[in-house]
């Protein structure tokens, strides 16, 4: 035998005696000539003391409302009804709401895939590499293959006019150790010219690393003309000026500036190193900081690879600095030692 299942009763509504539109009319008429509703506002007179009762004004008017306007009055039927017409209406929102954020994540999601595909920030098809010399060489450049880049670089000149890859050969031969070849190519640049801090700072670095430390600064100069700022020329400035002073006549206080910006930028540089340590205690009456300066210079140049006999046969670190401290600067353990960069400080040329 099975148990039927249980269904919930529907709320009844109380029952009231019908009225009608005559009914209340007369009882309105009623309540005017006795003084107990204003006609021009409609209120009145006294709240009602039996509801129910049809010959009370106000309990006409309460079941009037309640037959004809169940929504400001409502039943517990209407109430009923009301309340689940409420809530259909809210499961919709949620649906409603649910599709708004379902389409506008995937047009997000295409328009976010449309701009990468054209940014080529996250689309790898758009990082592959150009076929193109001149782009060729860049993006080889780029992902850290400027020897690689070289050839690319040599066929461009073929199509060039605007000295562009020849600026590009000088950075890549000047990064590789070839020097004579990166000043040759910083000329060509120049003649073409591409007048640019590129051009002239690397071209500096190279005659720096050449012996040629007037004309690397004569490029430093120029290199600066353009970008006081650039730590390449600055550094080849420094070099210069240090080879060319005289050993007897102090250095300018520039000479420091100019070597402590460039180990800003890298501190991996042995003879960058030991020429701002000579060009602490080379300046006019240097200080008991200069002189701490160069023995840190000292310690760290031995540590990224400088020769410490090299070191110790500079005759002015013995004038100026305490024998000892100078001798323990020298002594690097092996556990100490870092990695050297041997390329010159460059600056690669705009894209």
């Amino acid at each position: 035998m099975s148990i039927p299942p249980k269904t919930t009763p529907e709320l009844a509504d109380p029952p009231l005696p019908a009225v009608t539109e005559r009914d209340l009319a007369e009882v309105l008429e009623t309540a005017v000539a006795e003084g107990r509703l204003d006609p021009s506002t409609g209120a009145v007179e006294s709240a009602p003391s039996r509801p129910g009762d049809r010959n009370s004004t106000a309990a006409l008017w309460t079941q009037f409302l309640c037959e004809t306007s169940p929504v400001l009055h409502p039943t517990p039927s209407t109430t009923k009804r009301n309340f689940n017409f409420l809530t259909s209406w809210w499961k919709s929102g949620i649906v409603l709401v649910a599709w708004i954020v379902v389409v506008s994540s995937i047009v997000c999601a295409a328009g976010w895939v449309a701009h990468v595909s054209q940014s080529g920030t996250v689309n790898s098809t758009t990082d592959r590499e150009p076929t193109e010399p001149f782009e060729r060489g860049v993006w080889l450049v780029r992902h850290g293959q400027s020897d690689v880049a070289i050839p690319a670089f040599t066929q461009a000149v073929e199509t060039d006019t605007s000295g562009r890859a020849f600026e590009w050969l000088a950075y890549c031969h000047a990064r590789a150790g070839n020097f004579p070849t990166a000043i040759e190519y910083g000329g060509k640049a120049l003649a073409a010219g591409r007048k640019t801090v590129a051009v002239y700072a690397n071209r500096a670095a190279s005659r720096s690393s050449t012996g040629d430390s007037a004309g690397s600064l004569a490029d430093a100069e120029d290199a600066l003309k353009i970008d006081p700022s650039c730590k390449s020329a600055l550094v080849s400035r420094a070099i210069a000026r240090v080879r060319l002073q005289p050993q007897n006549q102090p250095l300018p206080p520039e000479v420091v500036y100019d070597l402590e910006a460039g180990l800003e930028v890298d501190e991996r540089r042995g003879w960058v190193l030991s020429l701002l340590a000579e060009a602490r205690v080379r300046v006019a009456d240097p200080t008991d900081a200069d002189r701490e300066r160069a023995l840190w210079a000292v310690n760290r140049a031995v540590r990224v690879g400088y020769s410490p006999v090299a070191l110790e046969k500079r005759k002015v670190f013995a004038a100026q600095l305490d024998p000892e401290r100078f001798k323990a600067a020298l002594f690097v353990l092996d556990t100490e030692r870092l990695p050297q960069e041997t390329r010159p400080l460059c600056v690669c040329p705009d894209g």
